[in-house]
């Protein structure tokens, strides 16, 4: 940190007075020494008060700049993304599709990431990282996650997303346009697939999107429909950029595991602190299709992963009771928390966004089947 001067100086400063005062004393008769003593607690007193108050406007002046720093810059889009550690010796393609999508519209990406050689790769290529907190076995927490999305204050929208998850055409314009959504309708939660009034109007709202699964070209793609949700989207309010809008502590599932999409997603619905929206129609995401741990339509593994502790971990989580500041709980259960459930969806032109009423929520097809018993 710079500094306007030293405050070094206030003790040279003090040093000097104090010897010049000592050596008058000794040459001085005793009643000129009282007086040059009285003079010379004066002194010390007035020159330690110059030093503590430089000092507390200098502890006050970094801290200021830490806090600023701290925080990110003003942007219409922060997306957060927790990309597999050990890079090699350059950034994986998507992440770098996802800067450059981004970039168009002031938007930025923010890795978490704890490894130094991926930080130090990241930082030389233009991204922004903040460090996360892991489980024991390296799994990312979401928790971790959600409180460095609320350091993002000044950002217009805040995302996130799994690593292996790529923008779809046009992803930039869909951003601007969701830019300009203005909600301004009374909030509803969702008790047992019925929409219930909140009696209280917000702006807030959470954009939850289901990706378009491809094998080797993304125009041969399709949605997934098997309930899993990909990418979150929510815009900053006034005192409050919490996912669910409720003030909740949510609990410290592994990104890399099932049930914390579902759950989130089902959590947000039911406290009712956001306008939930289905944006799956109108905004893309794209994913190719992988090997996972435990396909989400085929758990042929089903032994395999009831000994894998984290996915035990976000089972318990997803289970346990949990309730918010506005007197409302989280009662999760098997094959709720899809998009298809959003009380609202995107609509209108690709330009111009708008949101309508869902008739009826129901969970999305195959959900029964999504998770293992």
């Amino acid at each position: 940190m710079g500094h306007v001067g030293p405050p070094e100086s206030c003790y040279l400063l003090l040093a000097g007075q104090a010897l010049s005062n000592l050596d008058n004393m000794q040459m001085q008769s005793r009643s000129k020494r009282l007086s040059a003593s009285r003079k010379f607690r004066w002194t010390l007193l007035c020159t330690l008060a110059c030093c503590c108050t430089w000092n507390f406007f200098r502890v006050g002046r970094d801290a200021s700049v830490v806090e600023h720093e701290g925080n990110a810059p003003d942007s219409l889009f922060t997306l957060l993304m927790v990309p597999k550690p050990g890079f090699d010796s350059v950034i994986p393609s998507g992440l770098l599709e996802w800067k450059n999508q981004l970039a168009l519209v002031g938007g930025e990406v923010v890795l978490l990431l704890n490894e130094y050689h991926d930080i130090h790769l990241a930082r030389a290529q233009g991204f922004k990282t903040e460090h996360v907190e892991e489980s024991e076995n390296g799994f990312p927490l979401l928790h971790s996650i959600l409180r460095v999305a609320a350091k993002h204050r000044s950002s217009k929208m805040i995302a996130f997303c799994n690593s292996d998850i790529l923008p779809g055409n046009h992803f930039s314009k869909r951003i601007k346009a969701l830019a300009q959504l203005d909600i301004d309708l009374e909030l509803r939660y969702v008790d047992d697939l019925i929409v219930q009034p909140t009696g209280q109007v917000s702006k807030a709202w959470l954009v939850v999107l289901s990706r378009i699964d491809f094998v080797r070209y993304r125009g041969d793609g399709h949605v997934f429909m098997d309930g899993g949700v990909d990418m979150w989207i929510w815009n900053n309010v006034p005192r409050d950029n919490d996912i669910c809008g409720a003030g909740i502590d949510v609990p410290a599932f592994r990104i890399g595991r099932p049930w914390f999409d579902n759950w989130v997603t089902a959590a947000a619905m039911q406290l009712g602190g956001r306008h939930v929206i289905d944006g799956t129609n109108k905004i893309e995401i794209f994913h190719k299709v992988h090997k996972r741990l435990g396909n989400l339509s085929d758990w042929s593994s089903v032994k395999r992963l009831e000994n894998d502790i984290e996915w035990r971990e976000n089972k318990k989580f997803a289970y346990e009771p949990l309730c918010a500041r506005n007197g409302r709980c989280v009662n999760y259960r098997l094959g709720i928390g899809t998009t298809c459930e959003a009380p609202l969806y995107l609509a209108g032109t690709q330009q111009h966004l708008l949101v309508k009423e869902r008739q009826d929520l129901i969970p999305c097809p195959s959900c029964n089947d999504c998770y293992a018993h």
